[in-house]
């Protein structure tokens, strides 16, 4: 399934530039 996967990497790097946001904040 790639739209699978492109889903998840696209969550996943939400995902880290959240956490990035938070731990400069």
């Amino acid at each position: 399934n790639e739209t699978g996967m492109l889903t998840q990497k696209f969550v996943r790097s939400l995902g880290m530039l959240a956490v990035d946001n938070q731990a400069r904040v």
